[in-house]
């Protein structure tokens, strides 16, 4: 139950609301899964570690939970300059 609660009072997993209308923000490159399946965790902290010296955005479009599937955009990455390739699984 307090995993219930605790996903109520955070429903953004620690980040902003993205308040687009499930719109493809402008700038932004999409990002898809391999695989179906369910998402099952975004370990936000470590997301937030690889981004803090990189000036790009990410918008999450998939939460725990959600089922995903290869036509379906997961997050949408605002382009900027790379300084850290690295590849979501």
């Amino acid at each position: 139950m307090e995993t219930f609660i605790a996903r109520a009072r955070n429903p953004c997993l620690g980040g902003y609301p993205w308040l687009e209308n499930n719109e493809q923000p402008k700038g932004t490159v999409a990002v898809y899964p391999k695989k179906i399946g369910y998402v099952e965790y975004i370990n936000m902290v470590k997301l937030s570690k690889l981004l803090t010296n990189d000036p790009r955005h990410v918008y999450l479009v998939a939460q725990p939970g959600s089922f995903i599937h290869p036509s379906m955009p997961v997050l949408y990455l605002s382009q900027g300059r790379v300084i850290n390739q690295r590849r979501f699984t």
